[in-house]
């Protein structure tokens, strides 16, 4: 996990060094879903399928981030098939007999952290996005656009509930 503070978003970071950020919009422009790696599972290629499709997939530079999204499908696909095996048997017979965990469980260790490393490359959690400047749709409020809001749902009748009313002074 990478260390240090979570950045601000970029329209409210102040100081000397200027920071880009990538608005994505919502609403699908008939995006391309580029051909999965051969020999996933039915699971995977409908993770690929939904990645390409989703809004994050806009700020990908398909000719330069295209190799490590397949190697992330491709490692969230081998994962799922050894988890499957490691589900099976937990436990093997150790050397003189005796129950043993599985050796899998290593590589499903080094698999996950494999997994998480590249979610975070690739903006796949809230977090991630944040620290990579992604912010979506840019759907913010003035506070005068909020003031009128509110103004016109206390002016309808029947609208407002008695701590309201209190809280108003009406």
């Amino acid at each position: 996990m990478p260390a240090g503070r979570i950045p601000k978003p970029v329209g409210t970071a102040l100081g000397h060094r200027k920071r880009t950020g990538v608005s994505l919009l919502g609403g699908d422009q008939g995006r391309v879903v580029p051909r999965a790696p051969a020999g996933l599972l039915a699971s995977s290629r409908k993770r690929w399928r939904t990645y390409w499709q989703s809004n994050l997939a806009q700020a990908v530079d398909r000719q330069v981030d295209l190799p490590r999204i397949e190697r992330w499908i491709e490692t969230t696909d081998e994962y799922e098939r050894v988890n499957a095996i490691f589900k099976q048997t937990r436990l093997v017979k150790g050397s003189t007999g005796q129950p043993a965990l599985n050796p899998l469980a290593s590589y499903l260790a080094m698999l996950l952290a494999e997994l998480r490393a590249a979610e975070t490359e690739l903006g796949m959690t809230p977090l991630a996005r944040q620290r990579l400047g992604i912010a979506y749709g840019q759907a913010r409020l003035t506070v005068h656009e909020l003031r009128q809001l509110l103004s016109k749902r206390i002016d309808e009748p029947g609208e407002v509930e008695d701590w309201e009313r209190e809280w108003i002074g009406t």
